[in-house]
């Protein structure tokens, strides 16, 4: 037994804890900022979407997984679409840090979504790579992983917020269509 503590990294924090800790609770407010920048793109999405063919509506969530999106009004159940072309990331992402995607998404937590999904895989899964959206998961039957900001990013976000406003719009022009599809038979079969 030691009445001293050995490790230098254990003696680095105990020196410098209170601004250790100090600087680490900067972290929340680093994702706070985060998503409120992103939720901010929901204006944008919404001047694209009037130029966009599927009369979309613009979609915002807040949760542990938050998104923005675009839905066509038909796709609504309740509190959210059944489907979406959307941006989402973690509520303890920041800029940088964390998973951050955009594609079609389906809102798997309800059995109309746990429906559609697969009839949206039939029909995505041959023009997924195609259209740019090659990846799948039960929340999304096409997607891939969304831009991360370069450089110093937090001195302008400008170029940020229109790679993320093109992003959602990209998965809108490329999926909104065969997805009305299914849409349109599931219920016509429901």
């Amino acid at each position: 037994m030691t009445d001293r503590v050995e490790d230098e990294r254990v003696t680095f924090y105990l020196r410098h804890q209170e601004l250790i800790e100090t600087w680490a609770g900067v972290r929340s407010d680093a994702q706070e900022a985060a998503t409120e920048f992103y939720l901010s793109l929901a204006e944008n999405l919404a001047e694209e979407a009037d130029g966009l063919e599927g009369d979309p509506q613009v979609w915002t969530r807040r949760g542990t997984w938050r998104n923005v999106g675009l839905y066509r009004p038909a796709w609504w159940k309740d509190d959210a679409p059944l489907i979406a072309a959307s941006y989402e990331w973690h509520h303890r992402s920041t800029f940088v840090d964390g998973q951050r995607i955009v594609g079609l998404r389906v809102h798997y937590e309800v059995e109309e979504g746990r429906q559609l999904r697969p009839l949206l895989g039939k029909v995505l899964g041959p023009i997924r790579d195609a259209v740019g959206f090659p990846r799948k998961s039960n929340h999304w039957p096409a997607y891939r992983e969304a831009p991360r900001p370069q450089g110093e990013y937090w001195e302008d976000l400008s170029d940020y917020r229109t790679e993320l406003v093109e992003s959602v719009v990209a998965a809108w022009n490329a999926l909104w269509q065969p997805a009305d599809q299914v849409f349109a038979e599931w219920r016509a079969g429901s």
